[in-house]
């Protein structure tokens, strides 16, 4: 990948599930790395002219097809360097994947999914999860990991503290093999 820099491609995006700690890993990867970080919910709600829940109260596909014209606009339309959080809806929607692998770095921030259902649970109300979010994470898992897995250029465990995740995706950046 051209323009890389010692601390990574210009474009790291962070990818997880719900709970992976997208945003509060993404926050201090950027501010160790010096560069912006981009938040998937508050750009879309910016894009959209709502919030996400508030999207994925709509119903269907609405708030995916918002997280897909988001993956569009950093891959296009955003200065370089930068670190974004990513849904991991996108491993649902190849032609979105592979945009981002060509304009970035992919990094999964993996976490079993007792770990995410416990995080969602203590975190903010998601009104779109009705009886408890552990059968969900786990469909949800079932079916993304596996891509994620595959698609990622890095997979950190994401169930250790943030600042042990940021520091675990700074080393991978210096390890030999990975894309610059």
């Amino acid at each position: 990948m051209t323009g890389a820099s010692p601390a990574g491609p210009p474009r790291l995006y962070l990818i997880g599930l719900m709970g992976s700690g997208k945003s509060t890993v993404g926050r201090k990867l950027a501010a160790t790395l010096g560069r912006p970080y981009l938040d998937n919910d508050a750009i879309i709600a910016t894009l959209a002219g709502r919030s996400t829940v508030a999207l994925a109260e709509l119903g269907g596909t609405v708030l995916h097809d918002w997280e897909s014209h988001y993956v569009q606009y950093l891959a296009a339309d955003q200065p370089v360097p930068f670190v974004a959080g990513i849904a991991a809806s996108t491993a649902d929607r190849p032609a979105d994947l592979a945009t981002l692998r060509r304009s970035g770095m992919l990094v999964y921030l993996r976490s079993a999914p007792d770990v995410l259902a416990g995080r969602i649970d203590r975190d903010q109300p998601r009104p779109w999860i009705t009886g408890g979010s552990a059968a969900l994470i786990e469909r949800m898992y079932r079916r993304r990991d596996p891509v994620l897995s595959a698609e990622c250029d890095v997979v950190v465990d994401a169930t250790a503290a943030p600042d042990h995740i940021r520091d675990g995706i700074i080393a991978a950046l210096a390890e030999p093999g990975v894309p610059l």
